[in-house]
């Protein structure tokens, strides 16, 4: 137990570097035994902060990770820059909609496509963490085979 709590505390000392806070709350935790193959987008859709950009992704890969396994891209620009729902043509939109998630999530691919962003794709061992802003814009790349990875192999 006490070699968790100090992987929590030195997490949070790390993430208080970036930001300056002193206390984070887990909204969600997704676990993938695949990578799902997504599109260009960004978490913050559903859960961020006013102003947008103030919470993070945490992605720790449970298993080594690879071009073969499916890692995640992450297309780095400044919070400043992402996407506003006026922009997305979205500024009286009254209701969260599947349409509007698609249109939102549209209007951030065709941003990273139009500025040619780079793609930073960390190869990664089981338990690295990478950290990004939830208005930064990342792919989930497919595996490169249909193996089943290691951990869908094994009970949980």
């Amino acid at each position: 137990r006490d070699h968790r709590s100090a992987w929590r505390r030195a997490l949070a000392d790390q993430l208080s570097a970036i930001d300056g806070n002193h206390s984070y709350l887990l909204w969600q935790t997704i676990l993938f035994f695949r990578s799902p193959g997504t599109g260009i987008h960004v978490d913050g859709w559903g859960t961020d902060t006013v102003p947008s950009g103030g919470q993070f992704t945490l992605w720790i890969p449970l298993e080594d990770v690879s071009p073969e396994n499916g890692p995640v891209g992450v297309f780095p620009w400044r919070p400043t820059a992402g996407v506003s729902l006026e922009a997305a043509g979205l500024a009286d939109y009254a209701e969260e909609s599947r349409t509007v998630f698609e249109t939102y999530q549209g209007e951030i691919t065709r941003q990273v496509l139009d500025r040619r962003l780079d793609c930073i794709v960390p190869i990664v061992r089981a338990r690295d963490v990478i950290v990004f802003s939830s208005v930064t814009p990342h792919v989930s790349m497919p595996p490169r085979h249909d193996r089943m990875s290691h951990l869908q192999s094994r009970r949980l």
